[in-house]
């Protein structure tokens, strides 16, 4: 999970761009609609779990570091607080903006 977690922050930098996507239940549907979404995500199986899914246990630590982001890990607490951490940068440089 801390693998995923790490690299969080630079992928939503990537995606997120607007506080327009400010709920995690849009921009997870911009994310799966986004032309980059297969380069940094996977979205496995209705009913599936990244938790419950053989793929991200039995893979190497190598094998680990090229392996997408599950898209339900989005809503693990710990993927909402980067997000949140997200949303903050947004509206700082919106605030900084408004101000120059």
């Amino acid at each position: 999970k801390n693998l995923y977690l790490k690299n969080l922050g630079t992928v939503y930098a990537r995606f997120i761009d607007s506080l327009e996507l400010s709920d995690i239940t849009i921009a997870i549907q911009y994310i799966k609609n986004h032309h980059n979404f297969d380069e940094y995500f996977i979205e496995l199986p209705e009913g599936t779990s990244w938790k419950m899914s053989e793929i991200f246990y039995s893979a190497t630590e190598s094998a680990k570091s090229r392996i997408r982001i599950p898209l339900d890990l989005l809503r693990e607490p710990e993927a909402l607080i980067c997000f949140e951490q997200r949303m903050g940068k947004l509206r700082q440089e919106q605030e900084q903006g408004d101000l120059a």
